[in-house]
């Protein structure tokens, strides 16, 4: 064999150390990818905000449990993860003169997450017992929040809703709304899926 078969030989013996050093020693000089990526507990996964600021009312002649405008939407989870839940709002109870003296109303709002957990306030109003009389309609001030919060979920889909209702009807027009005269407040729900 001359010179040029002792290098070719040389070159393939090298290769073939290479290959054999490089298919045994790459694992270890390179870090595997994980099979499957931990996500650390209490991660906001994901997050919606829905706002309104239409005017709303619900009068106390109506006993209805209707779903305030805008305030439903339906989330879908991966599971081993649970949801915070928050409603917020600023709302005006609205007194009619006819009112009598020593009535009294109230409305509920409802935050559900359906067949999991929900959540209500109660806004009640009794007219006091004096001997004054009322010729102008009055209006009340109610900051309402409500926050609803699971335990860890399995992987689905859940609706989740706002709810409104009278609990009876007094005299004169009475009702719950987001404003008054010209102006409407804005009502917020807002979801976030939290990995547990």
């Amino acid at each position: 064999m001359g010179n040029k078969g002792q290098v070719v030989l040389s070159i393939g013996i090298s290769l073939i150390i290479m290959t054999a050093i490089s298919y045994f020693m790459v694992p270890y000089l390179v870090p595997k990818p994980a099979d499957s990526e931990e996500i650390p507990s209490g991660l906001i996964l994901q997050s919606t905000t829905l706002e309104n600021s239409t005017y709303i009312e619900k009068s106390d002649s109506d006993l209805n449990e209707t779903i305030i405008p805008s305030m439903e939407t339906i989330i879908t989870t991966n599971g081993n993860s649970s949801l915070e839940v928050t409603f917020s709002a600023s709302m005006f109870l609205y007194i009619h003169p006819d009112l009598m003296h020593g009535n009294a109303f109230s409305f509920n709002i409802t935050l559900e997450i359906e067949g999991v957990v929900n959540q209500t306030i109660v806004i009640f109003h009794q007219r006091g017992i004096d001997n004054s009389s009322f010729i102008f309609a009055e209006f009340y001030p109610y900051s309402v929040y409500l926050e609803a919060k699971t335990s860890t979920l399995e992987a689905g889909s859940y609706s989740i809703n706002v709810w409104w209702n009278s609990n009876g009807n007094a005299n004169g027009l009475n009702k719950l709304t987001n404003g008054y005269f010209l102006a409407s407040n804005p009502y917020f729900l807002n979801v976030k899926e939290i990995s547990a």
